[in-house]
């Protein structure tokens, strides 16, 4: 390779060796695409009406290591008494999974639980809502008492 240059000139790294610039530049883009390519976590819809809301995971365990996802639960807006369906993906319901339901009372809050023993398998669950703000969390089993994955959403009630 013959590379010409004024006196004076210093030449670049890059111009002195182009087979290394090559090979940086598949390296970066490399590295890139690797950073870029995260499997996402498996995801939850929930449907009520014509509205519908899916969401990945905020928190999921993946080969050892956590996974956050967005902290901020997911709102949909839903009638009062209206059907609400929960549906997961295959992953989860093979696993098993819980729904956590937290509705206001008077004074305080009740939480019920569909346990992952009843919806293992399963990958849809359904409940009507009531005519106040309720809270949902969706568990997937994990190792002993500790999920792997959590994904929270609030169903605000809506007349529209």
């Amino acid at each position: 390779m013959i590379v010409s240059f004024r006196a004076g000139q210093r030449l670049s790294w890059a111009a002195r060796t182009p087979r290394a610039s090559v090979i940086t530049g598949i390296a970066v883009a490399g590295l890139l695409l690797i950073a870029g390519c995260q499997r996402p976590t498996p995801s939850v819809t929930l449907q009520s009406g014509a509205r519908s809301m899916h969401a990945e995971a905020t928190a999921y365990v993946r080969d050892g290591r956590q996974v956050r996802g967005s902290t901020t639960p997911k709102v949909l807006l839903v009638r009062p008494g209206a059907l609400v369906g929960i549906d997961v993906d295959g992953s989860i319901a093979d696993a098993g999974w819980q729904v956590h339901i937290t509705t206001p009372t008077g004074t305080g809050s009740t939480t019920s639980t569909q346990d992952s023993s009843t919806l293992k398998g399963q990958h849809h669950f359904a409940f009507n809502v009531g005519a106040v703000t309720t809270q949902i969390v969706i568990s997937e089993a994990g190792s002993g008492s500790t999920p792997k994955g959590l994904w929270f959403f609030t169903l605000q009630p809506s007349l529209n």
